[in-house]
């Protein structure tokens, strides 16, 4: 029995194109995976005392506690991020997102920020009375009795 050379060329050419296809849909799979976040601990149901609920622009939820840490939704897995993995502290009093998509957690021993990967406390530039300003993508805090707090850009200011 003899082959066809075209036969061949054409067995050869049809068995390249699905491992290549394959081969794509792997390398998307991985790239999938690492964009999911590290830090927090993947739990079951939220607590049963939730002061706060959040939906960011990406459709998912946040659920901030009354002591145990802020709860994360984001459709498929539950997560639960606390002091251990950066939060300020585990007392959420409200929840914010800025128009870049990074979430601002107050507390009230601060602010955290999440960038999508890990938590920064931002601290508070303590401002005159004088230097009040509105500007659009503020984003205004009052963890504490005593003061307002205003973020713009990349600074915390604490007006009195």
């Amino acid at each position: 029995m003899t082959i066809n050379p075209i036969k061949t060329i054409l067995i050869i050419f049809v068995s390249s194109s699905f491992l290549t296809c394959n081969g794509q849909m792997k390398s998307e799979h991985k790239q999938a995976e690492t964009e999911s976040i590290k830090i927090g601990k993947v739990v079951s149901e939220v607590d049963n005392q939730i002061w706060r609920i959040f939906q960011d622009s990406k459709g998912n939820y946040w659920f901030g506690s009354n002591g145990k840490g802020i709860y994360f939704l984001d459709g498929n897995e539950l997560k639960l991020f606390t002091t251990t993995d950066g939060l300020v502290n585990n007392t959420i009093r409200g929840i914010q997102e800025d128009s870049v998509g990074n979430i601002y957690i107050e507390t009230p021993d601060g602010i955290s920020k999440f960038n999508g990967k890990n938590f920064v406390t931002l601290k508070a530039i303590k401002s005159s009375y004088n230097q009040w300003k509105l500007n659009r993508g503020d984003l205004w805090f009052s963890y504490n009795a005593n003061d307002l707090y205003r973020y713009y850009g990349d600074s915390l200011f604490e007006l009195k």
